[in-house]
């Protein structure tokens, strides 16, 4: 399906005007990250959500939330939802959240090292 363009608005405008100055392309491509990665968040939620069958009704319940924030979530054309939120639906859908480096994909990226020590409750009784 091709969409009809739509007018050019009077932000736009501004925006296209700015784009001669490096100091504020930088900064646009920063924000344009930033949604671009909310925007793939919340569509690789929603398509587990849809494969596995759950209304959003039923996802909003798994994780104690209203139904408006899980509709808000899928629906709203410009989603800002928390970390929280983020982790709570990944959790009640299976999923969890990783950090990977830049540049690499989930599957290549290592776990980081740590050089802390596990907490004493974690780490293995001395050999005697």
């Amino acid at each position: 399906m091709v969409r009809a363009a739509r007018p050019q608005t009077g932000f736009d405008a501004f925006v296209e005007a700015q784009m001669d100055d490096p100091e504020f392309v930088a900064a646009y491509r920063d924000a344009r990250r930033e949604v671009d990665a909310t925007d793939r968040l919340v569509r690789t939620l929603d398509a587990t959500r849809i494969r596995r069958g759950y209304s959003k009704a039923r996802l909003a319940k798994l994780i104690d939330a209203k139904p408006e924030i899980v509709r808000r979530l899928f629906t709203a054309e410009a989603p800002n939802p928390t970390l929280a939120t983020f982790a709570k639906v990944a959790a009640a859908l299976g999923l969890r959240i990783e950090l990977v480096p830049a540049g690499t994909t989930p599957s290549a990226a290592k776990r980081p090292s740590s050089s802390r020590r596990a907490p004493a409750s974690r780490r293995a009784a001395p050999a005697r």
